[in-house]
């Protein structure tokens, strides 16, 4: 996906974990061992800065760890989908989220790239299930729940491109305009905006 040559993103999300941590005597298929995902997730990263690093490094990484399982959700969910073939055990639980994700934000510790710890965010709150559509998956609520948290991120770790409110209009003066802002384009004439930026 990174490759060296190509264009360099400002920002790169990693964003893994959920299927791997499942119970392996439950389901084995999607099971990745604890060790073994730290150190993919570690090649991961290190691939990234290294791709990048020649061109001055400015590409930032967040690390984005494996939000809670309600088991109860995943469960019904089951039942719905599989009816009678239902496995009727999760093999996804928090105890399950908890070590991948303190996995995950130690690896990124660990090679000093910041991260949103999905489990320990979301769940410090009563509102947490409503962040999932299934028990595992993001719900609308839950994209704008890590939407917010990573922009919250972004503002705190990396304010050079974090996205402000001026007058009306958002400026990211660290991220390279491609598009004019909404307030630049004359409704009449719609192209005229886009033709200043060429």
């Amino acid at each position: 996906v990174f490759t060296k040559g190509g264009p360099e993103p400002v920002l790169v999300t990693v964003f893994f974990g959920a299927n791997d941590a499942c119970n392996p005597k439950i389901m084995e298929r999607q099971h990745v061992p604890l060790d073994k995902y730290k150190s993919n997730l570690k090649k991961i990263l290190q691939h990234i800065a290294s791709v990048y690093e020649k061109g001055g490094g400015t590409t930032r990484i967040v690390v984005i760890t494996p939000p809670p399982v309600d088991v109860e959700a995943r469960l019904k969910f089951q039942k719905e989908q599989y009816g009678d073939k239902a496995l009727g055990v999760a093999p996804r639980s928090m105890e399950w989220a908890n070590m991948y994700a303190e996995a995950a934000a130690s690896v990124a510790t660990e090679l000093k790239v910041p991260s949103l710890n999905l489990c320990k965010l979301m769940t410090a709150g009563n509102k947490w299930k409503s962040y999932l559509n299934d028990g595992l998956h993001l719900s609308s609520e839950g994209n704008k729940f890590v939407f917010e948290a990573l922009r919250d991120l972004i503002r705190e770790e990396f304010p050079e491109i974090s996205i402000k409110n001026s007058g009306g209009d958002s400026v990211c003066k660290g991220l390279p305009k491609h598009f004019p802002w909404h307030s630049e384009i004359d409704y009449k004439d719609p192209q005229s905006a886009f033709k200043k930026l060429t």
